[in-house]
């Protein structure tokens, strides 16, 4: 491999520095360092929701762990709302797939979450659910950004599959 690290591989295919490239970056990088198999079955493979993209989540979700934090530590002097953006969706796409390897479904992990039959989740609750997943991001942040209802996470805010559901329980 040219780069010591998959981060270092990251870097330099995400010129921009945004988390996310194109199919055509991705494979035009990889055929410029002289790859030759199929790129398009490479791509599909990582490219787990097959948007066209790939995040640095479907990358790596360890090496963009790594990269937020950089980037957090890099941009954190401007406070840039674009970053800040962005790092929340980071967060949100590496908890959402996160939960789609260790669940059969959502519903499954909000019954996970929401053991008490509540159907709603405070800060406290989810931060133990985040640990119990080894979450790596940043909890507080991520709660604000998926939690529609400012002081707690609800059934819909998992989707309207498992509101749908919740509510015919």
């Amino acid at each position: 491999s040219c780069y010591a690290t998959l981060l270092n591989a990251w870097r330099a295919i995400d010129e921009q520095d945004v988390g996310v490239v194109l199919a055509e970056t991705f494979t035009s990088h990889c055929r410029g360092i002289g790859y030759r198999g199929n790129l398009e079955q490479v791509f599909d493979a990582l490219d787990w929701d097959s948007d066209g993209t790939l995040t640095i989540v479907e990358f790596d979700s360890e090496t963009a762990g790594i990269w937020k934090e950089e980037k957090r530590a890099r941009d954190r002097s401007e406070e840039n709302p674009e970053t800040i953006a962005l790092l929340e969706a980071v967060d949100r796409e590496s908890f959402w797939k996160l939960l789609d390897k260790r669940f059969a479904s959502r519903f499954q992990a909000w019954g996970v979450l929401d053991l008490q039959r509540t159907g709603s989740i405070g800060l406290e609750g989810f931060k133990r659910f985040c640990m119990m997943l080894q979450h790596r991001g940043d909890i507080g942040v991520l709660f604000a950004s998926v939690a529609q209802q400012k002081d707690t996470i609800v059934a819909e805010d998992f989707g309207d599959e498992v509101a749908a559901q919740y509510h015919k329980q």
